[in-house]
């Protein structure tokens, strides 16, 4: 069976989280935080795929809230939902890591749309994620090393500037004792 994708919703309106809620329960396990606090206080307990987040709430504003969350759970998705759309807003949360921002009040079918790319940004991340695992497993169970003078990072973005995923490949770089090289 497949697992449903896991969604909390951070938003300081009830109203809000109803509709959220409403819309995104028949296809994902939905939890919901009135605030930063209490998102954090969930996440140090429970992991989700994707949170949909309100910038403006009392206590923790939601780019601070977005800066803990990537530094709690860095892989987690962000989605902006909020009634506070300014420029500088939209291109601050992009900076730390939303990928996607969404003005209230919000059609129903971008909500799913921004949802479903989202995760599915998320699942091919995961996917790329395994393969290099695996490339790893693959050169050490081979007896290969990395050689420690050569070491390369790779910058791979997937959904475009400003907010590409780092990947270390440095295993790339590999020699084998057993030859001269």
């Amino acid at each position: 069976m497949i697992s449903k994708g896991s969604i909390l919703i951070v938003d300081d309106d009830v109203d809000s989280r109803k509709s959220l809620c409403m819309i995104l329960s028949p296809s994902y396990d939905v939890h919901t935080a009135k605030n930063g606090q209490e998102a954090i206080d969930f996440l140090s307990q429970k992991q989700v795929d994707l949170i949909t987040l309100e910038l403006l709430m009392p206590g923790l504003s939601g780019i601070d809230l977005l800066k803990e969350i990537k530094k709690l759970q860095p892989h987690i998705e962000v989605i902006i939902v909020t009634g506070y759309e300014t420029l500088s807003n939209a291109q601050e949360a992009a900076y730390y890591g939303a990928v996607d921002f969404i003005s209230k009040p919000f059609n129903v079918a971008d909500i799913i749309m921004g949802v479903s790319k989202a995760l599915g940004q998320r699942s091919q991340n995961k996917k790329i994620e395994g393969l290099i695992e695996q490339f790893r497993n693959l050169c050490s169970s081979r007896g290969l090393k990395r050689r420690k003078d050569l070491s390369y990072d790779a910058y791979f973005s997937f959904k475009g500037f400003p907010n590409p995923t780092r990947l270390d490949l440095s295993c790339g770089i590999l020699y084998n004792p057993m030859r001269n090289n």
